[in-house]
Protein backbone atom coordinates (compact mmCIF):
# COMPACT_ATOMS: atom_id res chain seq x y z
CA UNK A 1 0.00 0.00 0.00
CA UNK A 2 1.33 3.47 -0.93
CA UNK A 3 -0.07 6.94 0.44
CA UNK A 4 1.46 10.08 -0.39
CA UNK A 5 0.87 13.98 0.92
CA UNK A 6 1.65 17.28 0.20
CA UNK A 7 1.61 20.83 1.64
CA UNK A 8 -1.71 22.58 0.48
CA UNK A 9 -3.10 19.11 -1.48
CA UNK A 10 -6.74 18.90 -0.50
CA UNK A 11 -6.96 15.50 -0.22
CA UNK A 12 -4.44 13.56 1.89
CA UNK A 13 -2.56 16.93 2.62
CA UNK A 14 -0.11 17.89 5.25
CA UNK A 15 -0.88 20.68 8.31
CA UNK A 16 1.84 22.24 9.97
CA UNK A 17 2.39 24.27 13.37
CA UNK A 18 3.86 27.55 13.43
CA UNK A 19 7.33 26.69 15.47
CA UNK A 20 7.90 23.81 12.97
CA UNK A 21 7.26 25.33 9.91
CA UNK A 22 9.89 27.68 10.53
CA UNK A 23 12.32 25.54 11.69
CA UNK A 24 11.69 22.23 9.61
CA UNK A 25 9.18 22.71 6.81
CA UNK A 26 7.86 19.33 5.67
CA UNK A 27 7.92 19.53 1.87
CA UNK A 28 6.54 15.98 1.59
CA UNK A 29 5.48 12.57 3.04
CA UNK A 30 5.70 8.82 1.78
CA UNK A 31 5.05 5.86 3.08
CA UNK A 32 4.72 2.38 1.44
CA UNK A 33 3.44 -0.39 4.13
CA UNK A 34 3.82 -4.33 3.32
CA UNK A 35 1.74 -6.37 4.99
CA UNK A 36 3.73 -9.93 5.23
CA UNK A 37 3.31 -13.32 4.87
CA UNK A 38 4.41 -14.32 8.35
CA UNK A 39 1.55 -11.88 9.67
CA UNK A 40 3.66 -8.74 10.47
CA UNK A 41 3.31 -5.20 8.30
CA UNK A 42 6.82 -3.11 7.56
CA UNK A 43 6.22 0.42 7.32
CA UNK A 44 8.77 2.24 5.81
CA UNK A 45 8.20 6.79 5.64
CA UNK A 46 9.89 9.04 3.99
CA UNK A 47 9.64 12.59 5.17
CA UNK A 48 10.79 14.96 3.17
CA UNK A 49 12.04 18.53 5.09
CA UNK A 50 13.50 21.67 4.50
CA UNK A 51 15.91 22.62 7.46
CA UNK A 52 15.60 26.42 7.63
CA UNK A 53 19.35 26.17 9.37
CA UNK A 54 20.62 25.20 6.37
CA UNK A 55 18.02 26.24 3.52
CA UNK A 56 18.21 22.54 2.23
CA UNK A 57 16.43 19.78 1.75
CA UNK A 58 16.66 16.34 3.40
CA UNK A 59 14.82 12.73 3.45
CA UNK A 60 14.23 11.39 6.91
CA UNK A 61 13.39 7.74 6.04
CA UNK A 62 12.76 4.73 8.90
CA UNK A 63 11.68 1.40 8.67
CA UNK A 64 9.42 -0.70 11.01
CA UNK A 65 8.24 -3.95 11.09
CA UNK A 66 5.45 -4.94 13.75
CA UNK A 67 4.12 -8.06 14.87
CA UNK A 68 0.91 -8.67 16.66
CA UNK A 69 1.75 -9.55 20.45
CA UNK A 70 -2.08 -9.79 21.85
CA UNK A 71 -5.61 -10.01 20.35
CA UNK A 72 -7.86 -7.02 21.91
CA UNK A 73 -11.31 -6.15 20.97
CA UNK A 74 -12.86 -3.37 23.31
CA UNK A 75 -15.63 -5.26 25.19
CA UNK A 76 -14.44 -8.42 25.10
CA UNK A 77 -13.27 -8.50 28.74
CA UNK A 78 -16.36 -7.72 29.90
CA UNK A 79 -18.73 -10.33 28.66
Amino acid sequence: MHFDATPGDPCYGILQNKYLLERAELKGFKSVITFNDDGTFTHEPDLILRLAATGREMHHTDKNTLRRVKAYHPGAEHA
